[in-house]
């Protein structure tokens, strides 16, 4: 039994979601069940369509004070493994679960944490060297870098679709749609282009939702699709995206959509140079601290791709090559042996 604990409150539980519910899914397959546990009831309907169970637990002040709290109910409930995907968690909260399950850190969060038994961080900016100093005299097995990105199935095996015409844009929303920025990028960027289509993806809103909704229906080149069933799809059928650095650009990698990329933390700004450093998609900045100047470097970046056919192919061939999305099954894999 795997035991997921991730926070459904914060403003990227949709992206990490995904990535949660990737390993559960790959684990079924194999016969091993998985709960997640949570902090509020957002995310427990998605969990429960998926056909897994969520408990809710009773928000505490600190990770340390749930840490606690959480050693008796994996006792309880007789886990084996607890896998850990928060945002900024520290040593202490794996300390003060060491003997209750075998632990798991899924994240990108650079720092070192005793006692757990795998370690998963997907980023394509996360430093190798780091790990390898750090965990050089620890039994703890790392599974560094975008060979181990948990994504659906639905991203596996797929190829570039490149048309000769560009008419839709996708906009994917992560996080709650009451603070996320991208309402306002697209309405700036469907004026720039008021003769494409720009398609705003958001998944697992539960809140914040009918917002978005009142700020898309006044403009008339935005479309507003709320947890679509296949995003695979709805990211195939857009023929360039403008995407934040977090799970969603990594999806639109395996698709081979031609991204122009921007940063919303600066964990995200990190990988947006990595990316541009590789030479896979163009990064435009961050778009919290300098907005005019990210809007600006997105829209000379999407004119180049809807004018230039062969700028657009070579992105999307340069992005589709980045990663396999088998990364779930070999993280499930690794979770076995766990036994």
């Amino acid at each position: 039994m795997l035991y997921i604990r991730t926070d459904a409150d914060h403003g990227t539980a949709p992206e990490r979601l995904t990535g949660c519910l990737a390993i559960a899914e790959e684990l079924r397959r194999r016969g091993e069940c998985s709960v997640f546990l949570l902090t509020g009831p957002d995310m427990a309907e998605p969990i429960g369509r998926s056909g897994f169970q969520a408990i809710v637990l009773d928000h505490l002040s600190s990770p340390e004070s749930e840490a606690e709290r959480l050693v008796p109910l994996l006792k309880k409930e007789k886990a084996a493994k607890l896998l850990v995907d928060l945002p900024r968690i520290s040593a202490g909260y794996f300390e003060s679960l060491n003997h209750a399950a075998k632990l798991i850190y899924l994240g990108t969060q650079e720092q070192v944490f005793p006692g757990i038994h795998l370690l998963i961080n997907y980023s394509n900016a996360c430093r190798i060297d780091f790990y390898s100093e750090a965990y050089c005299a620890c039994s703890t097995k790392l599974l560094l870098g975008v060979r181990y990105l948990p994504l659906r199935k639905e991203f596996r095996e797929l190829r570039p679709i490149v048309r000769d015409r560009v008419k839709n844009i996708l906009m994917p929303v992560g996080g709650a749609a009451e603070t996320s920025p991208v309402g306002r990028l697209a309405e700036d960027l469907s004026s720039a282009f008021p003769n494409l289509n720009f398609i705003l993806a958001a998944e697992f809103l539960n809140r914040g939702i009918s917002s978005l909704e009142k700020q898309t229906s006044r403009l008339r080149n935005v479309e507003l699709v709320a947890n679509p069933e296949n995003m695979a799809a709805v990211m195939r059928n857009c023929d360039a995206a403008v995407s934040a650095c977090g799970m969603h650009l990594y999806e639109l990698c395996a698709c081979g959509t031609p991204t122009v990329c921007f940063a919303l933390t600066a964990e995200q700004s990190e990988c947006g140079k990595q990316f541009h450093f590789d030479r896979i998609t163009a990064y435009a900045g961050d778009l919290i601290s300098n907005y005019g100047a990210c809007l600006f470097r997105i829209t000379a970046r999407l004119k180049s791709l809807t004018e230039n056919n062969s700028l657009r192919r070579e992105t999307a061939v340069r992005m589709n090559s980045y990663l396999d999305g088998f990364g779930s099954q070999r993280i499930a894999e690794e979770i076995l042996k766990l036994n």
